[in-house]
């Protein structure tokens, strides 16, 4: 309720094993997967297929009337907003054979539950009224005091236990786990509300104070007849420190000139060696699928051309097998959003300005932008953020693009383009979208690429590994764009230039190493090259062929099992 019943809240909800609505469980987790499934699956055409279950379905927002009328006030009493909320847990329980009270409070986790909401039930008026959205936050950490102990199914020789429990029970053979530093001893959390200069004043006891009775609480269990110390080298994949404790124990032994590895455990960790040993080991190799030339795609865009030169096996995943990632339940907005929306917001500012800026430029451009914004229906926190990162882009836009805009006669944005290769297959298509191409007074073209990230190196722009704007570039310099239905003609081309919203603008081609007839006609001989090998069908879609590349965005590496293979030969 708190997230306005988003897609992927109210999935969570609909999996808890409690959670029934008049139903069985089977009836209800089939009919909750069927809806996640439909709503996931990703659109192989333009359609709009809809689905025929929503996971946002009426009778559940139903049930939640109660709470809701209470969350929209601003100031609720504690009790109340606890009754309503047992009373949908129970409502929502209830299947076609128990109640919900019946489902909910029969089990000893639910009888325990039962025991504790009632406690602090009669206890509510201490609460008093909060405000709604802090409910959730006071009921978990009430409820978090309390710890689930089952009376069944405990082993007859062993305990786990707590370090207070342990202090009351003596055993023969004792393991005592996670010896690492924050662990053993916890490490002192600062306090919101008072230093330890004040703690001391206040006659508290000092922080210190817990690191010793943590230190007894060691030296008692050490008493024991067999003791086992343990830690963890990782957690969560990162590297953990020895106790202090440990470390401690490491001194004293060499100080005695005993070796620590006298009393490394020979028997347990070569047997966990052991069964984590298989008795073959199979090589996975990197994938190499060489499909039919005839199935091989004819047509890229600028982005699915540098795909094709990086990552192969992404465009034949794509492209060939036709396989979409699943759709997220929620439609979340990120930085894509946000560079969407200034794409369509300086199109929509170019075509108004073509060449030269006037007084007004200012309030069009940010009206423009906070319009298209807005269209992309941010959260009030995104919403914020976003404003600021473009006010920013704004003002750095309207002081600098002035000066560039001198020698520019007039702008072109968001035009399409296209170029034919041949190939020994047949012919090529390739497809661009051109941010901005500006005629410059002197019969020149500048092909432009509006960032609101980093702009690629002029190295990798050099080397070919970022080929959109010298595709674009030829495309232009043989005419193949065109705006509004209008054919741009042929011109030769002067510069490629990224606008990096907000930082700067950059030409590659002003590089000491660099000239720009000669990149564009190696982008070209590049490209037939390209066509030449994936025509015959001896050459493999890899994936990842050169190790420099990192392939951040590729949704295909798990298909390709590329972590199984990586860094093994052929």
């Amino acid at each position: 309720m708190e997230h306005d019943f988003s897609a992927q809240t109210v999935a969570a909800l609909l999996k808890n094993p409690f959670v029934r609505m008049q139903k069985s469980g089977e009836q209800i987790r089939k009919q909750v997967r069927q809806a996640e499934f439909e709503k996931r699956m990703p659109r192989y055409d333009e359609e709009d297929i809809g689905f025929k279950q929503d996971i946002l379905n009426e009778a559940l927002k139903k049930d939640f009337d109660e709470l809701k009328g209470l969350y929209e006030q601003k100031q609720v009493p504690f009790s109340d907003l606890l009754k309503a909320h047992i009373y949908l847990a129970e409502k929502l329980a209830e299947d076609d054979k128990l109640s919900g009270a019946q489902n909910l409070w029969r089990h000893e986790d639910g009888r325990l539950c039962a025991s504790v909401l009632a406690k602090i039930l009669e206890k509510a008026d201490i609460i008093g009224s909060v405000v709604p959205k802090e409910y959730g936050a006071i009921l978990l950490k009430l409820l978090s005091l309390e710890t689930v102990r089952k009376p069944y199914g405990k082993h007859p020789r062993l305990k786990i236990l707590g370090v207070i429990e342990s202090r009351l029970c003596s055993f023969d053979r004792i393991i005592v786990g996670s010896l690492n530093e924050g662990v053993w001893p916890k490490t002192n959390e600062a306090d919101p509300f008072m230093s330890a200069s004040m703690k001391t004043a206040f006659g508290l006891p000092a922080p210190e104070i817990s690191i010793g009775v943590t230190a007894d609480d060691l030296s008692a269990l050490m008493n024991a007849k067999e003791v086992y110390l343990t830690r963890a080298l990782r957690c969560d994949g990162v590297p953990t420190n020895k106790s202090r404790f440990w470390l401690k124990l490491e001194t004293v032994l060499k100080a005695l000139g005993i070796k620590v590895s006298a009393f490394q455990d020979d028997f347990y960790l070569p047997l966990v060696r052991q069964i984590d040993e298989a008795e073959k080991q199979i090589d996975i190799l990197p994938v190499q699928p060489k499909p039919p030339v005839s199935v091989r795609p004819r047509r890229f865009s600028a982005s699915a051309l540098k795909k094709w030169m990086q990552n192969p096996y992404d465009i034949y995943a794509e492209k060939i097998l036709k396989l979409k990632p699943l759709n997220k339940l929620d439609d979340e907005q990120d930085m894509r959003n946000f560079g969407n929306a200034m794409h369509r917001a300086l199109e929509k500012f170019c075509a108004r300005y073509p060449s030269q800026l006037d007084e007004r430029a200012g309030l069009v451009l940010t009206n423009l932008v906070y319009e298209q914004l807005d269209a992309e229906k941010p959260d009030r926190l995104k919403k914020i953020f976003w404003k600021t990162f473009a006010d920013k882009m704004i003002g750095w836009f309207l002081e600098n693009m002035p000066a560039y805009l001198k020698n520019v006669n007039h702008i072109a944005s968001e035009a399409q383009g296209k170029m034919t290769f041949d190939g020994p297959a047949g012919q090529v298509v390739l497809e661009a979208r051109a941010d901005q191409i500006d005629e410059t007074a002197d019969g020149y073209y500048q092909i432009g690429d509006y960032k609101t990230g980093s702009c690629p190196k002029n190295a990798d722009v050099m080397r070919g590994f970022e080929p959109q704007l010298p595709l674009e570039g030829l495309i232009a310099s043989v005419g193949g764009f065109e705006k509004d239905g209008r054919k741009l003609p042929a011109k030769p081309i002067k510069h490629l230039v990224y606008f990096a919203l907000g930082n700067q603008i950059s030409y590659p081609d002003r590089s000491k190493d660099y000239d720009l007839d000669t990149l564009l006609d190696d982008t070209k001989e590049r490209i037939e090259k390209m066509i030449a090998a994936f025509d015959n069908e001896e050459t493999p879609y890899l994936f990842n062929p050169n190790p420099r590349n990192e392939n951040i965005y590729s949704e295909y590496e798990h298909l390709a099992r590329f972590k199984e293979w990586k860094g093994k030969e052929n």
